[in-house]
């Protein structure tokens, strides 16, 4: 059986336990989630330091330089079994240090192969292959994998567009590589050009490996011949992921035969919600421009808050990213769109450099960018769409890596899936098992019920984690907030006087304050 065929292989949909509210809550559970039960997941190890291992002293000095002192749990967890070259799947939310996870391990491994073995390296052909789903991503896992092998004396190339290309190829044709990162798609077409072989290759990591094992991204045809040539060569497999649906683990599983070791984390599939990040539902009525208009809205008051940062603003359909766009920008705001779709890569690269550099700071993004980006200094994310499955809610999510705020505007043919990422988010259920299928079946609006009267929503509402606003368009598309049953707090009235002047916030008399 071919390997793009087992892991494909659809599997039973794993059911949940009920929740069971517990009456017990103390003060410091409340400072970290609203959901204090026990996480069923593997127990965390001590706190360790990289000195625990037997991790190469360069690759130690490397960490050190970096001011890398204190591993993750996920980087606990991995680094063991990636040393004795187990075949291992990595499952830790976003933020965890996956990719330092495996490239630390993986780049000492090398290390001492480099002192023990009497193999001279070679141009093009590498020791270690990182795939990704995207070239912005093969970006971002060079730069770590640089400020690490600078210092243990390790050579790292990457498939790049845009002007350094020639560069790169010089450099991959000339000089030893011992690790390369690319997509699926750039590794290919480099093997077809005789810019790359994989000879030499011992290991490989899919880094995003849900996304580029999932048949609606379309890298099968490229992954398989690839994947099953190193499998026959016995090469160590890596795979890296915020979530791991039961398909992909059975299917990976059944591949490898049952030698695969699974590594997760403790907060895998769950958005517990904190003080850290507030996360707030809109529940908009009207077309696509009363949506527009409410985005708006909240950009303006997120980009006139104090230490308001980069904004993100997820949008699924590309028409609609480029009237998002094409509004911002008439109000006189910088933006910049990462996209691949139909986009030249000399743009996709000079886009995603100017937000990367901070020269822009607002981007309007397809589901594919809600992946992999580290960018410390994102503070708001708008989805424009509900995402249809929890596993893309984690992934956007989870830009926000210090504190910020999220906002998913939901139209009412989303307000189904909506709500049950909303409950499952301040419960602290596990997400990545939300889906458009099992919201809408047997969906009769019992939602809005849960959410008005349900214990732990009025908990995360006290404490401003989470709230769910219920905002009506009226017949002049001007919004006003209704207090309803559905409500979780006093609405503010936005009013739209001139189409020419930006949307204003009025806060009503007994709330005194912008909702947003």
């Amino acid at each position: 059986m071919s390997m793009i065929r087992v892991l494909f292989r659809q599997s039973p949909q794993r059911s949940f336990p009920r929740y069971q509210w517990l009456h017990a809550r103390s003060s410091s559970s409340l400072e970290t989630s609203v959901f204090p039960r026990p996480l069923p997941s593997v127990p965390s190890p001590e706190p360790k330091s990289f000195d625990s291992w037997n991790i190469h002293p360069s690759i130690k000095d490397a960490l050190t330089s970096n001011n890398i002192i204190e591993p993750t749990e996920i980087q606990m967890l991995a680094t063991p079994t990636l040393l004795s070259q187990k075949n291992a799947i990595l499952a830790a939310e976003t933020g965890a240090g996956k990719t330092l996870a495996y490239l630390a391990p993986l780049l000492s491994l090398l290390k001492q192969s480099e002192q023990q073995s009497t193999q001279t390296r070679l141009p093009m052909r590498p020791s270690v292959l990182v795939l990704v789903p995207t070239r912005e991503l093969s970006a971002q896992v060079l730069s770590v994998s640089k400020s690490l092998s600078h210092v243990a004396k390790l050579r790292v190339r990457a498939a790049v567009g845009g002007p350094q290309k020639s560069r790169a190829r010089k450099l991959l044709r000339e000089s030893p590589v011992d690790l390369f990162v690319g997509t699926p798609g750039s590794v290919a077409t480099m093997r077809e050009q005789q810019l790359l072989y994989i000879s030499r290759v011992s290991t490989i990591v899919l880094d995003e490996a849900d996304e580029l094992v999932s048949p609606a991204a379309g890298f099968g045809d490229q992954l398989a011949g690839l994947m099953s040539t190193l499998r026959e060569r016995n090469a160590h497999f890596v795979y890296a992921a915020a979530t791991v649906p039961t398909a992909m683990e059975t299917g990976l599983q059944r591949w490898h035969d049952g030698n695969i070791e699974v590594v997760r984390s403790s907060k895998l599939h769950r958005a517990t919600p904190s003080s850290r990040v507030k996360t707030t539902f809109v529940r908009v009525d009207g077309a696509e421009d009363a949506k527009l208009r409410k985005l708006i809205d909240i950009f303006s008051v997120a980009k006139h808050r104090a230490n308001s940062g980069k904004v993100l603003i997820f949008c699924d359909n590309v028409q609609r990213r480029e009237a998002i766009m094409q509004t911002l920008r008439a109000r006189g705001t910088d933006v910049v769109h990462l996209s691949g779709e139909g986009r030249d890569r000399d743009d996709r690269y000079t886009d995603w450099n100017a937000f990367v550099d901070g020269q822009v700071s607002v981007a309007v993004c397809s589901k594919s960018f809600g992946r992999g980006i580290d960018d410390h200094q994102i503070r708001t994310v708008i989805m424009f769409d509900v995402p249809m499955t929890g596993s893309e809610y984690l992934h956007r999510i989870g830009r926000i890596r210090g504190t910020g705020r999220a906002y998913i505007l939901v139209s009412r043919r989303e307000q189904p899936i909506a709500e049950d990422l909303f409950l499952a988010h301040v419960k602290g259920l596990p997400i990545a098992g939300v889906s458009p299928q099992k919201a809408w079946k047997g969906y009769t609006g019992a939602g809005r019920d849960r959410i008005a009267t349900d214990k732990v929503v009025k908990i995360a509402r006290s404490k401003r984690y989470a709230r769910w606003v219920d905002e009506r368009a009226s017949a002049d598309g001007t919004f006003r907030g209704r207090k309803r049953q559905i409500s979780v707090q006093h609405m503010s009235r936005g009013k739209h006087r001139d189409e020419s002047k930006e949307w204003t916030i009025k806060p009503t008399r007994r709330s005194r304050r912008a909702v947003y």
